[in-house]
């Protein structure tokens, strides 16, 4: 395509538009695998209203969570492991029969490895008092060494939106670079580079990861504790990462499209230069040349051609 600088402005805004469409994407997320005094209560043991209720709070104000961590051990602790003496530090998560997850198999109660899955190649746990599971197919007391698996099937149409997302925020990085190049003079296209990219670096490059993190770590359910002090994130809230994200990245897009839009509306293209007259003279020139030649005499043509040997 063989846009003006303007048209160019106008297909950056476009893909712009595009990629802060897709990014609602972030709509749609997988709800987490229940876990057992995290996100649930347990369920062997029969909680009072005012504990399911404080679970019922973990879902409804995500934006919490972090200030609940003090706590978990208490909830953690329940009447099926109490006399198992389990420790936060040692976490080995469990998938129990009743599709609970469970912080380690301690905190499931469970007595002993029973034997080694075929299928999956993990150790499968028996005797865990604190799963309930179903007697009918001698799966109570059960569980399976890892993370229950999510039966969610949101990750291909996520995956896709990512790619449209991705795509369309590099596809306008090369004629925003060629935008800039046309707006400045050529005696100081270097200096307006090097401009240019010390605004990307300190508007983007720097508070753009420290934004991020912070949306990922507020999102944090469950933290590693390593002698009283915070570890990486066990669990995340995918709820909350999910709507956080959504905020950070329109909030991110939003304001690129503004800048588009300011540099598009004051944009004064430069008046016409020399060389488009040089051009027309050319061209004049051109047409000259095309007349016959039948007319000359042929004395001069034969002079001509024996200039040109």
């Amino acid at each position: 395509m063989n846009l003006r600088c303007r048209g160019i402005i106008r297909f950056c805004i476009v893909c712009a538009i595009v990629s802060l469409l897709a990014i609602f994407i972030f709509l749609i997320h997988c709800p987490n695998v229940p876990m057992a005094g995290v996100t649930a209560p347990y369920q062997y043991d029969l909680m009072e209203k005012h504990q399911l209720d404080q679970y019922r709070d973990l879902y409804d104000e995500p934006s919490q969570l972090h200030l609940r961590n003090s706590s978990l051990e208490e909830t953690l602790t329940v009447g099926c492991n109490v006399g198992c003496g389990c420790v936060r530090e040692l976490y080995n998560p469990v998938c129990g029969a009743d599709g609970v997850m469970y912080y380690s198999p301690c905190h499931a109660g469970c007595s002993s490895v029973n034997h080694t899955d075929r299928l999956t190649g993990k150790q499968v746990y028996s005797g865990c008092s604190c799963v309930v599971g179903n007697v009918s197919r001698a799966e109570e007391g059960l569980a399976l060494r890892g993370k229950c698996v999510s039966s969610c099937h949101h990750m291909p149409a996520f995956l896709s939106f990512l790619f449209i997302i991705i795509s369309f925020t590099f596809l306008c990085s090369i004629p925003a670079l060629t935008a800039t190049l046309r707006c400045v003079p050529d005696s100081q296209r270097s200096f307006g580079l090097g401009i240019q990219w010390i605004v990307v670096r300190t508007l983007g490059g720097i508070p753009g990861p420290i934004a991020f993190g912070t949306v990922i770590d507020i999102s944090c359910l469950l933290w590693q504790d390593r002698c009283g002090e915070q570890g990486s994130c066990y669990l995340y809230h995918n709820s909350a990462l999910s709507q956080y994200t959504l905020i950070a990245g329109i909030i991110y897009k939003v304001l690129g499209i503004i800048f588009f839009l300011l540099a598009s509306i004051l944009y004064q293209p430069p008046p016409e230069s020399p060389q488009s007259s040089c051009e027309s003279t050319d061209h004049g020139g051109g047409e000259l040349s095309d007349l016959p030649v039948k007319d000359l005499p042929e004395d001069g043509v034969i002079v001509n051609l024996h200039a040109r040997l």
